[in-house]
């Protein structure tokens, strides 16, 4: 997200998108599960999936990352779900609506292909990858032309409709004005993975492109706060991250993930927070929170054990995505086998107001 265009925050969003109004901070995340190994979306070496986690111990990271947001000064809102299991953890936020800044890109990329399957509209080559820019380097241009054909405020209210979003609204302006709540984007990726409400040739292109994350935006900002920095030894992770500045001199920072070889976890932070000294304290200030919430650097380690040099994010260089077989057209993207041991019903129902 290019912070050469100040985004603006309504006053009549406002009481969406702060917590602080509430008289609290709040945290929430969510994790999706299923089995590594041979089905694994990627060959080669998988790191092992981590224990499986209960609610009250996904509870208490949520509660130990928000003590910290506290201390820091963030308003953040913070969802988990183990997508093998069900269990969950989320802040009391966990509803309340934060602007998208660019997360909303993983929903038009969503509305335009599945356009594109009903025969509403013709993308090239080219145009993949350009969209795969969009969420890979979280290029500004390719969201403009992409809301554009997809026909701008209805791609939110599709999307919402479909997966059952209840925290999500079109904006009233332009695409990173889009509201929606960190469960509201947990239940999304979970529906996305699992392919429930998504045909898989969509679901191969996002979670690939997720995967394929880069460092550094195409406008040089660099998009590595939040869970970048606190998953830096989970060894395959899909990230969309979201940022941008108010008019009024404060910072939104969004970061999302699908977490895993079997996709089990799926994590979304919201923060919006003032930024008196610029930008870089208010990043400072969420790594911290994120990595209380992942203090060994994976999910489920206990704080004090990160050791050693990070793992690389596994992009499709480093591990080639498989293409299993499909009823459906050869897609352009390779197809992510659903874990068979996720139960996406259950999950979904997980954080429904």
């Amino acid at each position: 997200m290019s912070s050469s265009r100040t985004r603006r925050l309504r006053s009549g969003r406002r009481g969406l998108g702060v917590a602080a109004a509430l008289g609290a901070v709040a945290v929430g995340v969510v994790a999706v599960g299923g089995t590594a190994g041979a089905g694994s979306a990627f060959a080669g070496p998988v790191a092992p999936t981590p224990a499986a986690r209960t609610t009250s111990a996904l509870q208490a990271d949520v509660d130990r990352a928000m003590a910290v947001a506290r201390r820091e000064g963030v308003t953040v809102s913070i969802a988990v779900v183990d997508r093998a299991t069900g269990a969950q953890g989320q802040s009391a936020n966990a509803h309340t609506g934060f602007l998208t800044a660019s997360v909303v890109k993983v929903m038009i990329a969503d509305d335009v292909l599945t356009q594109r399957d009903a025969g509403k509209l013709t993308l090239s080559p080219s145009d993949l990858a350009t969209m795969r820019l969009m969420i890979t380097r979280s290029d500004d241009d390719a969201a403009d032309h992409f809301w554009s054909i997809g026909g701008g405020d209805p791609i939110v209210t599709r999307i919402a409709r479909r997966y059952g979003l209840h925290d999500t609204r079109p904006p009233k302006d332009q695409w990173w004005d889009t509201t929606t709540s960190a469960a509201d984007l947990v239940s999304l990726y979970s529906q996305i993975v699992s392919g429930t409400h998504t045909a898989p040739d969509v679901r191969d292109f996002i979670v690939g492109a997720m995967r394929g994350f880069q460092p550094t935006g195409t406008d040089g900002e660099h998009q590595t706060f939040g869970l970048p920095t606190a998953l830096a030894n989970e060894r395959i992770v899909g990230y969309k991250q979201g940022w941008m500045p108010l008019a009024d001199g404060e910072w939104v920072h969004n970061s999302t993930a699908i977490v895993g070889g079997d996709n089990r976890y799926i994590v979304a932070m919201m923060a919006h927070q003032p930024a008196p000294k610029g930008e870089g304290p208010t990043v400072t200030a969420l790594d911290r929170v994120a990595e209380a919430l992942f203090p060994g650097g994976r999910i489920g380690t206990p704080a004090g054990a990160r050791s050693g040099s990070p793992a690389p994010v596994a992009t499709e260089a480093t591990a080639p995505l498989t293409t299993p077989a499909s009823p459906k057209p050869a897609s352009t993207q390779p197809a992510i086998p659903r874990p068979a041991a996720v139960r996406p019903t259950a999950v979904e129902r997980l954080f429904e107001s």
